[in-house]
């Protein structure tokens, strides 16, 4: 099994390149930014198509070469990268088997840098991995994985207990809370415990629903005080309107007035002519029947008595005659005033009657008035009382009104004197049986404060999906936290559990794997024998330490080593050997091909001298070398050891 042909068209700047490679040796020598990476890396991606993307260092160009590469197999010549690994290789093999045996680089032999705190055990894996090609340290490596998601002791017997997450003591406490909190639901339950909280609950809720009802009674009490208000305000508003009617009307009181002071001086004049016309009138007849009698008599009888009486009786009737006109002019005054009393509306035949009516209406309208503005008072003095405010009308006050309406709740309750005394006087025997019941049940409410403490120190909702919080705040919450929290003990086992198994796993194939190596170094010899000769007697023995995991080697004084206690050069060819020997053994026993890129960089002169007469003796056992190097010693030494085609590469052209 050999490689026949590479083609490749372009991979980045590597254009053009077309080789009929020799079934023997073929060294490619090229400087710096000549291509040799870039040849090695198409060969791979060819060779192994899309497998090859999982490989380190051969990414330096994304995607696949545009080329193809031809391949002598058993079942004859085959074209990568159409073909199949199985197709070319005659035992089962997989990419990472190929990756690891015949393809030889630099970069695969350079040694992690080493630090003070670098843990031997680990960076022995590392070494034993990379030289064998093994997966034991992928596997310790995932073992460690796995214990850190199972929270696994290094010993991934235990849970660890390491702070903060100390997740061993609270997975402990977990437990015991668990039974605790059975113990104490069925505790309870048999003391009744559940019920009195029960009934705690309910007088709490009535206290609520008390507690809403005094605030809607005490929006509805404002409601009603405002609407009052409004009502007052709409009175207020009446009584103002009857205010300004009246003083309307202040031009015809007036009038009144001055019709009743008229009236009172025609009395005053009338009591000082106190008599009576019709008395008067009849002695005035009675005079003139006399002095009619007087002068008849006198001619009759003329006398000088009778003359004087004559005089007398005319004196006085003309006395009385003054008086009656002066009586009639009274009647006349009087008259007038009746009439101008019933033209000013004023109902009254007479003097007396109109002068009464005209003092009832005067005092009807002051009286009114006077009620008006004490009304008014009186409004204003309530409307001052229930909202400590002052406004100079009733437009004010509905201003005020209103807009405190339009501030308070709209609620669907009436409101009777009664109702928030009641509804208070409840709220206060509530909250008394509340306090005694609180008082019965205080030791209920230190175990779930101490239910609760317990709980956040387990913190099962770090372990636990859609569990935000988990409190004990109820004599409800007993069962869920129980429940919440025996399931953060499963979680956590569950999880333990199962990486127990997945490392018992791990450790099965690791077994198998190290059984594997210590088989590859205890076979035939082949190891011993050729890194043997190839170091020139300095190593006598390679063997495989199964507990330590690591390879050793044994120097000709009898000392054993590990090999990060070799030189880079004896590491390198020991790594070439192990590589062999898997290469013979995955090609069944026949020859295959290897590709060095850049091997063996740090070995010297006299080193790459045998390095490379033992890469002759396998062409001569019909193995294919294509061989990568910058290095002028081990161009000198191909031409000197083996026989190999050289093909020189030049510098790459990145103008293109």
């Amino acid at each position: 099994m050999h490689l026949e042909r590479v083609k490749v068209d372009s991979y980045g700047p590597l254009r053009d390149v077309d080789h009929e490679l020799d079934e023997g040796f073929t060294l490619f020598h090229g400087y710096n930014e000549s291509g040799k990476t870039l040849y090695v890396e198409s060969l791979v991606k060819m060779l192994l198509d899309a497998e090859a993307e999982g490989f380190r260092g051969i990414g330096r160009v994304q995607g696949m070469p545009a080329g193809f590469l031809e391949i002598e197999a058993s079942d004859g010549r085959l074209q990568l990268p159409d073909a199949e690994l199985e197709e070319i290789f005659p035992e089962p093999v997989t990419a990472r088997d190929v990756r690891n045996t015949f393809v030889i680089r630099d970069v695969d032999l350079r040694r992690p840098e080493r630090k003070p705190d670098f843990g031997r055990t680990d960076y022995l894996r590392d070494v034993t991995d990379r030289v064998l090609g093994a997966r034991t340290g992928e596997i310790q490596r995932l073992q460690d994985e796995i214990a850190e998601i199972g929270d696994l002791t290094p010993s991934y017997e235990r849970l660890r207990d390491r702070k903060p997450e100390k997740l061993k003591s609270r997975v402990e406490e977990a437990r015991e809370l668990v039974d605790d909190l059975e113990g104490y639901v069925e505790r309870s339950r048999r003391r009744g415990v559940m019920e009195k909280v029960d009934g705690l609950r309910r007088k709490r809720e009535r206290i609520e629903e008390t507690e809403e009802e005094i605030r809607v009674l005490e929006v509805a009490r404002e409601n009603r005080k405002l609407e009052t208000a409004r009502e007052r305000v709409q009175e207020l508003q009446k009584v103002e309107d009857d205010i300004e009617e009246h003083e309307d009307e202040s031009d015809r009181v007036e009038e009144l007035r001055d019709l009743r002071r008229e009236i009172e001086m025609y009395r005053e004049r009338r009591s000082q002519r106190d008599f009576d016309p019709d008395l008067l009138l009849n002695a005035l007849a009675a005079l003139g029947l006399l002095f009619a009698l007087s002068l008849l008599a006198a001619v009759l009888s003329p006398v000088t008595g009778i003359l004087v009486i004559s005089g007398v009786v005319l004196a006085a009737l003309l006395y009385v005659g003054q008086r009656y006109m002066e009586s009639r002019e009274l009647v006349g005054e009087e008259d007038r005033l009746v009439q101008e009393a019933n033209y000013s509306g004023v109902s009254g035949s007479s003097l007396p009657e109109v002068y009464i009516e005209v003092e009832e209406e005067i005092r009807g309208f002051e009286e009114e008035l006077e009620w008006l503005r004490g009304e008014r008072e009186r409004l204003v003095g309530r409307l001052q009382e229930s909202f400590d405010a002052d406004h100079s009308s009733s437009d004010g006050w509905m201003e005020e009104v209103e807009s405190r309406m339009e501030a308070v709740e709209d609620v669907d309750r009436d409101y009777e004197e009664g109702m928030l005394e009641e509804a208070r006087n409840r709220l206060q025997v509530l909250g008394s049986e509340v306090e005694e019941m609180e008082r019965e049940l205080e030791e209920h409410g230190e175990r779930l404060r101490e239910f609760d403490r317990r709980v956040r120190d387990v913190a099962p909702e770090n372990y636990l999906d859609d569990v935000d919080d988990v409190g004990v705040d109820s004599a409800a919450d007993l069962s869920v936290a129980r429940d919440v929290v025996e399931s953060f003990v499963d979680e956590v086992e569950g999880r333990r559990d199962a990486a127990r198994q997945a490392v018992e796993v791990l450790e099965e194939i690791e077994q198998e794997e190290e059984e594997e190596i210590d088989e590859l170094f205890s076979g035939d010899g082949y190891l011993r024998s050729t890194f043997q000769e190839v170091t020139d007697d300095s190593y006598v023995d390679v063997s495989y330490d199964e507990e330590a995991g690591e390879v050793l080697v044994e120097r000709v004084d009898g000392r054993l080593l590990s090999v990060d206690e070799l030189s880079q050069g004896t590491y390198d060819l020991l790594y070439l050997l192990v590589r062999l020997k898997l290469s013979r053994e995955l090609s069944g026993g026949e020859p295959g091909f290897l590709l060095l890129d850049s091997p063996f960089v740090h070995s010297d002169v006299e080193r790459v001298g045998r390095e490379i007469q033992l890469l002759q003796r396998l062409v001569e056992d019909g193995w294919q070398v294509l061989y990568f190097s910058f290095r002028d010693v081990v161009r000198d030494a191909v031409e000197q050891h083996a026989d190999a085609e050289v093909v020189d590469l030049d510098r790459l052209d990145f103008t293109g």
